[in-house]
């Protein structure tokens, strides 16, 4: 499965991580259960789904479709029904994965990280705030050492 893009995020999301690029043994087989997938191509199939409905805006996969039956698509179909509720889902995840457990506020590098894959395909203005926000955080008084 190429983990490029938020396909890793929305692997995370689907099999509930707690920790970030880890995935224990109880939520494998708890994400491979509810998914029904068995194979590698199966699951990699239900995170392009749902990257390309969340992400990408792309149409719903339409039941009935040549793989409906390879996998358990019933968190695909409630995205599909609200792809803003399924995408503020996914958002929300992201920060309590990113956020420390004693804070209320995740780092900054983290969150260009997430905003990067998650937002900029969206919303394409957000490339251009991202590019931003490094500069709007120098202190003016670090700026007269240049």
């Amino acid at each position: 499965m190429p983990l490029e893009g938020a396909r890793p995020i929305i692997f995370a999301w689907q099999f509930g991580a707690k920790e970030m690029a880890k995935i224990s043994k109880e939520e494998w087989a708890h994400g491979t259960s509810t998914l029904k997938v068995s194979t590698l191509p199966m699951l990699t199939l239900a995170m392009s789904e749902l990257e390309d409905l969340l992400i990408h805006e792309k149409p719903a996969v339409k039941a009935g479709s040549k793989n409906d039956q390879e996998y358990d698509r019933s968190s695909y179909l409630s995205c599909a029904a609200d792809t803003k509720a399924g995408f503020q889902k996914l958002y929300q995840f992201c920060f309590t994965l990113a956020k420390p457990e004693a804070s209320r506020n995740i780092e900054m590098e983290t969150s260009v990280a997430f905003w990067t894959v998650l937002l900029v395909p969206k919303f394409p203005i957000m490339k251009e705030v991202l590019e931003f926000i490094p500069v709007s955080l120098v202190h003016p008084s670090k700026c007269q050492r240049f």
